[in-house]
Order: C-alpha cells, then sequence, then structure tokens
C-alpha cells in the first residue's frame, strides 16, 4: 500500500508516550485506524438506534456490529489464505518441473 510522509506536533505528554515505542508510524496508523473504526461505529449506532437509547440496546448492537466486522475480517483473512496456498501450490509445481528438467538434462 503506497504511503505518504506526514508530520505532526503532539503535546509533550503524547511525546513522552512515543519516547519508546520502535515504530511511531505503526503506533499512530494503529491509533487512527481504531479511532476510525469507533467513529465508524458509532455512527453506525446512532442510524440504528438513535441518540437516546437505553446503554444496554446500545451494547446489544455494538456488539452486533463487532461480529459482523469480525467476520467480514475472518472471510477475508480466508481468501488470502487460499490465495497463498495457491501461490505456494504453483511456485512448487514450477520448482518440481525445473527439478525434473535438471534431472533429465544434467549440466
Amino acid at each position: 500500500m503506497p504511503a505518504k510522509r506526514v508530520t505532526i506536533t503532539v503535546p509533550e505528554d503524547v511525546a513522552r508516550l512515543i519516547e519508546n515505542v520502535d515504530n511511531v508510524s505503526a503506533y499512530f496508523t494503529a491509533a487512527a485506524r481504531a479511532s476510525d473504526r469507533r467513529m465508524r461505529t458509532e455512527a453506525l449506532l446512532r442510524r440504528a438506534v438513535g441518540d437516546n437509547v437505553d446503554p444496554t440496546v446500545q451494547a446489544k448492537v455494538r456488539a452486533n456490529i463487532e461480529r459482523q466486522r469480525a467476520a467480514h475480517a475472518a472471510a477475508r483473512a480466508q481468501r488470502e489464505v487460499r490465495d497463498a496456498q495457491k501461490a505456494l501450490d504453483e511456485a512448487e509445481a514450477r520448482v518440481a518441473a525445473l527439478d525434473a528438467h535438471q534431472r533429465r538434462n544434467p549440466a
């Protein structure tokens, strides 16, 4: 995925938090994605049940949203595993063909 360099200014307390972080870019990327997920979840929640709803109902809807996201992520991961296995099988077949060719035609 293409990346874009950005420069940010943070308060001193945040600067202290990230002083010992090995990969600050990954840290902020994960934080931004988590924040975005929370905001999208809250927007879905408000559309589904409104602003003034019993916290128990909100928790059930929020859990349902998270289950759906987890199911989607699991399906995507399964597709990626299948694609990786297919690529591995193809690579192994190419190696086997090259090995067979070298046995038939030694140098």
